[in-house]
């Protein structure tokens, strides 16, 4: 009687194919090389910090695409050889597309890093949310905002 209530509380945990959410099972539709290929140079223009050599680790050229749309949502993920690395949370528009964090985690490089102040870090670490009094600004030359740097300097919240 409990292995049934915890099948009812989390159905998914038994179920090892990603397609079955609440019972449900999501639409999947797989696509042609050539859309393949579109979408790969897609995800290529959207993060320039992404090298051709640093996706085929996670995305083979010759890999499967499978377009799966999540039942009784918006979204759709993209799943590449059973793996899913790109979220598509509007599928009106082709041109926004959201890295999982597998891919995340396989390329890292792909999100622009953003520096914060060294104080800041501590209450990140601790569930805090990031606002932009936390973040370093720097001008045009790459040194940090002269006005920013003195204030931080001043309260010995930043590092130089």
């Amino acid at each position: 009687e409990r292995e049934r209530e915890r099948m009812t509380l989390f159905p998914y945990k038994k179920e090892k194919n990603l397609n079955a959410v609440r019972g449900k099972r999501a639409h999947t539709a797989p696509l042609k090389n050539s859309e393949a290929r579109r979408l790969r140079q897609g995800v290529l223009s959207q993060f320039p910090q992404l090298s051709e050599r640093q996706l085929a680790v996670v995305w083979p050229r010759e890999g499967s695409v499978v377009l799966e749309k999540l039942p009784g949502e918006r979204a759709a993920v993209y799943v590449v050889d059973g793996v899913p690395v790109l979220c598509k949370p509007d599928p009106r528009n082709d041109k926004e597309l959201w890295p999982t964090l597998y891919l995340l985690q396989q390329a890292p490089q792909m999100l622009p890093l953003l520096p914060i102040h060294a104080g800041v870090g501590r209450s990140l670490l601790h569930g805090a949310h990031l606002f932009m009094p936390g973040v370093v600004l720097f001008t045009e030359t790459g040194e940090p905002e002269p006005e920013l740097a003195e204030e931080a300097d001043a309260d010995g919240s930043a590092t130089a």
